[in-house]
C-alpha cells in the first residue's frame, strides 16, 4: 500500500514536491534524506509543511497515478510549468528518471500478469480529474469531488442549490474576515491595474465575486483549483 504527499513552503504558501511514500507511519513523507539539490536549495530557505493528500491508502500503481496527475497539476519548475522541484513526470519508469537493474527487475515482477479491475479503472480515472486535495471533512470530499469531475447536475439538483444559497446570511465574523480582505493591501487587488481585476461568477447560484481569491474563500475552493475550474469553465467562471 503506498500514499502521495506534498511539500509546501511557507514563505510563500506554495507546493514545491509531490512525492510516493509506503510505509505505514509515513516517515518518507517527513524525511530529507534523498532528496534532489533544488529541494535542499528550498528548504534551506523556507520552512516547509507536510501534507498526506491522499485519503485512503492506495496500490503502488494507483499512487504512480495520482503522483503524475499531480506533477501534472502543479507542473515541473525546471520546464517552466509549474513551482515543483520534481525532476521526473512521477510513477515508476517515468521519463527522465533513472532505475537500477535491481529497480527495473523489481518493477517488473510487480505488474507482470497484472490485469486492472474496473473498480481499480475507475479509481485511475478519478485520480486525473484531481479529486482528492488532502486531509479534509467528508462534507469537503463531496464538495471537491462535485467540483473537480464536472458532474453534471440535474435542474432539480441545480434549483436545490440555489434556493439554499438565496438569502444566506454569513455570521458577523464571516462578514467582517471578508470585509478585512478588501482593506488596503490586505485585498488581493491591490496596487494592480483595473484591467487585471477580474470578477468570477457562480453558474449554479449566480453569486458574484470580487476576485478569485474570494471566490475560492466562501466556496471553501483552493485557490489554484479555482483557477483550475474557471479555465475549464466548471461551476465558475470569469464575469
Amino acid at each position: 500500500m503506498a500514499y502521495i504527499y506534498r511539500h509546501i513552503r511557507l514563505d510563500k504558501n506554495e507546493v514545491f514536491y509531490i512525492g510516493i511514500g509506503s510505509d505505514k507511519n509515513y516517515k518518507r513523507a517527513h524525511t530529507k534524506k534523498n532528496r534532489n539539490k533544488y529541494w535542499h536549495n528550498i528548504v534551506n530557505l523556507t520552512d516547509y509543511r507536510v501534507e498526506i493528500i491522499s485519503e485512503e491508502w492506495l496500490t503502488w500503481e494507483e499512487s504512480c497515478e495520482k503522483e503524475k496527475f499531480w506533477i501534472i497539476f502543479y507542473g515541473r519548475a525546471d520546464l517552466k510549468k509549474g513551482t515543483l522541484v520534481n525532476m521526473t513526470d512521477g510513477g515508476d519508469g517515468a521519463l527522465g528518471s533513472i532505475l537500477t537493474e535491481e529497480r527495473k527487475r523489481l518493477i517488473s515482477k510487480t505488474h507482470k500478469g497484472k490485469k486492472l479491475t474496473e473498480d481499480h479503472k475507475r479509481k485511475i480515472s478519478i485520480s486525473h480529474k484531481g479529486i482528492s486535495n488532502g486531509p479534509c471533512s467528508e462534507k469537503t470530499k463531496k464538495k471537491r469531488s462535485i467540483a473537480l469531475t464536472g458532474k453534471k447536475r440535474s435542474k432539480e439538483t441545480k434549483k436545490k442549490l440555489s434556493d439554499a444559497q438565496r438569502g444566506k446570511h454569513y455570521s458577523e465574523e464571516s462578514r467582517k474576515k471578508m470585509s478585512d480582505l478588501k482593506k488596503g493591501e490586505k485585498n488581493y487587488n491591490f496596487g494592480k491595474p483595473a484591467h487585471n481585476r477580474r470578477k468570477v461568477i457562480n453558474l449554479e447560484t449566480g453569486e458574484i465575486y470580487d476576485s478569485v481569491k474570494l471566490a475560492s474563500i466562501i466556496n471553501h475552493i483552493h485557490k489554484s483549483t479555482m483557477n483550475l475550474l474557471i479555465k475549464k469553465g466548471i461551476r465558475f467562471k470569469y464575469y
